[in-house]
């Protein structure tokens, strides 16, 4: 006979702490990885004059990060944040060079001839500084899509030029400073995006397109360049741009600013000669043409224009829009402006306003065009001198004067009640 225990199941039973513990999870140390590091490839060969080299430093469509320093006999290429260089062994320098990843340097005494930069995509910053009397040859720059900066530093625009300089900043919100240096011809081109164009004390003899998007330029301290009055132009491009003449801009020669469509404000403090012809033409939008009186009444006047006799030498135009041209903001005595020979101011259709005082005139034709337009203060009394032969054209619409007016000598009103 046999014997037999009776089979059993139990329930398997854990304390609380066990059952926990079986059910923590277990974290894997993963191994690490860096952010990719940008790429810019730079490439030498003998420049045109003795002791000098030309560059072309290519970047990746990573974001690159790099410096060009001129400075005592050497110039130098420096990386920074996460970007390293690569050197071409096929360079031809003409000149002893110690490249590595972080720093390439040549002893070249006569410092950069031509240079071409070009950037991919991605956030570049770009910057170059000549320090002590240096020329450039050729200067070509472009940064590609993404929102990069530049920088052109010298040390005097009296010893620092470039004769022909070409930048495209290419889509995205970029960001350009030029500073003391002289620009003997050339464009800047800032394509879409939402731009700042920064030039002190610089030769202007070039021309700016800022393209689509809200833009912002200051002319800080310029002047015409080295060459006798060359033009300075700028195309502010579509979009609610600003445009700031501040400083004191003198010499300068032919001067033309040219808005698109939006609302945009071009403004002049400090000091702007322009021994050439003035053309504005702001375009569609409630746009703003605004000068500041001088600070005293000895001062010469914030916006001067001397250009051929006999001839328009300002030509503004406002096109459709509520717009607004202020000769004499601020709190200055001194004059807002001294327009030699012919002034043409044409408001455009729409409702439009217009001041003015502390202002001379060889010869002003004002049309209000059409709209209901206001002129907004009384310029018999308010330091508004022009020259025989002078017109105030209200054109179609209900204008109006203000309350008081009363007519300086030598100016004619036409179709305003």
């Amino acid at each position: 006979m046999f014997l037999t225990t009776p089979f059993s199941r139990r329930r398997g039973t854990s304390t609380p702490a066990q059952a926990a513990a079986s059910r923590r999870l277990t974290l894997e140390r993963l191994e690490e990885r860096d952010v990719p590091a940008g790429i810019v490839s730079v490439f030498a060969s003998q420049g045109s004059f003795a002791g000098t080299v030309n560059l072309v430093i290519t970047g990746d469509d990573l974001d690159n990060q790099v410096d060009i320093v001129r400075e005592s006999g050497q110039v130098k290429i420096i990386a920074q944040g996460t970007t390293v260089l690569h050197y071409n062994l096929s360079s031809n320098p003409g000149v002893s060079v110690t490249p590595t990843y972080t720093q390439i340097t040549f002893d070249a005494s006569g410092g950069i001839r031509d240079i071409s930069i070009t950037m991919g995509g991605g956030h570049d910053a770009v910057r170059v500084s000549a320090i002590g009397n240096h020329s450039f040859g050729n200067f070509g720059v472009n940064l590609g899509s993404g929102n990069d900066s530049f920088l052109l530093l010298g040390s005097s625009p009296d010893d620092n030029s470039v004769s022909s300089f070409s930048l495209d900043s290419g889509s995205g919100d970029d960001s350009v400073y030029v500073y003391k240096t002289s620009l003997l011809s050339g464009t800047v081109s800032t394509g879409e995006g939402n731009d700042t164009v920064y030039l002190n004390d610089c030769g202007v003899a070039i021309s700016t397109q800022l393209g689509a998007g809200n833009d912002n330029l200051v002319v800080d301290t310029c002047f015409a360049g080295l060459i006798s009055f060359p033009v300075f132009s700028v195309d502010l491009g579509s979009g609610n741009d600003r445009a700031s003449f501040t400083g004191t801009n003198t010499p300068l020669g032919e001067v033309t600013v040219v808005g698109g469509g939006g609302h945009d404000v071009l403004s002049f403090s400090g000091r702007t000669e322009v021994l050439n012809k003035l053309n504005i033409d702001l375009g569609v939008g409630n746009d703003r043409l605004l000068v500041a009186a001088a600070a005293n009444a000895a001062d010469p006047a914030t916006l001067s224009v001397d250009g051929p006799d006999g001839q328009i030498n300002a030509l503004i135009r406002l096109q459709a829009g509520n717009d607004l041209v202020r000769f004499g903001t601020g709190a200055g005595s001194g004059p807002s402006v001294n327009f030699a020979d012919q002034t043409r101011l044409e408001m455009g259709s729409g409702d439009d306003a217009l001041f003015i005082r502390n202002a001379i005139f060889n010869l002003l034709i004002a049309l209000l065009g059409d709209g209901t337009d206001r002129v907004l203060n009384d310029w018999g009394g308010s330091g508004v001198t022009v020259g025989a032969g002078s017109k105030l054209h209200g054109g179609v619409g209900v204008d109006l004067l203000p309350s008081g007016w009363t007519t300086p000598p030598n100016l004619t009103i036409l179709a305003i009640p």
